[in-house]
């Protein structure tokens, strides 16, 4: 009895098996471009420094089986601050210069409304004008950081591209406190040499 089990699976495995096959190789190894923008909110300490924010990101990246994609990102985050926080300390702007190394998985990379999950990590450069100087940025070492949120792309089938929207949190520590925003990105991702998710 249990040997005809293990045959029955067996040929269950075979015949699913050529089905599932041509889809895999299809939508393996292909890069995707990504641009967006949208806006970002301050949390933490960070949210009684600096107002809502708008911010641009390009990205490439590249499948390497249907539900895991890693990429490239860079970003451009701006801030004005607030009314409070321009009194105390002068500052009326900050603006971070980003790049991150970021994997996205796909929780039903098949469907043409394709959530994911995705982690990031990198690296922050930190300009700051005040209005007491004649113009001039103060610029601040890279600090590293992480990210982490989920996401939705929705594409048509065999369609070379597809629309997505984020939720995205980013932290970046520092000597005196901590950098972080959530940010809600939306755009559009262009698939070369296979279908985009």
């Amino acid at each position: 009895m249990i040997s005809r089990r293990w045959a029955l699976l067996l040929v269950v495995l075979v015949i699913a098996w050529p089905a599932g096959e041509p889809r895999a190789q299809f939508m393996t190894h292909e890069w995707v471009l990504t641009a967006g923008g949208g806006l970002s909110d301050p949390t933490g300490t960070f949210e009684e420094q600096m107002q809502l924010g708008p911010h641009a990101t390009l990205s490439l990246g590249r499948h390497f089986n249907p539900s895991w994609l890693l990429s490239l990102r860079a970003g451009y985050y701006t801030f004005d601050s607030e009314p409070a926080w321009i009194s105390t300390s002068g500052q009326t702007e900050a603006g971070f210069w980003v790049v991150e190394l970021d994997t996205r998985l796909m929780l039903y990379p098949e469907s043409w409304f394709t959530p994911y999950l995705e982690l990031g990590a990198g690296a922050c450069l930190e300009t700051q004008y005040y209005a007491d100087t004649t113009g001039e940025r103060t610029v601040n070492v890279g600090r590293p950081g992480a990210s982490g949120g989920v996401g939705i792309s929705m594409h048509r089938e065999r369609s070379p591209f597809a629309f997505y929207t984020e939720l995205v949190y980013q932290h970046f520590p520092t000597h005196n406190g901590s950098r972080q925003w959530l940010r809600w990105t939306s755009g559009l991702r262009i698939s070369i040499g296979g279908r985009p998710f």
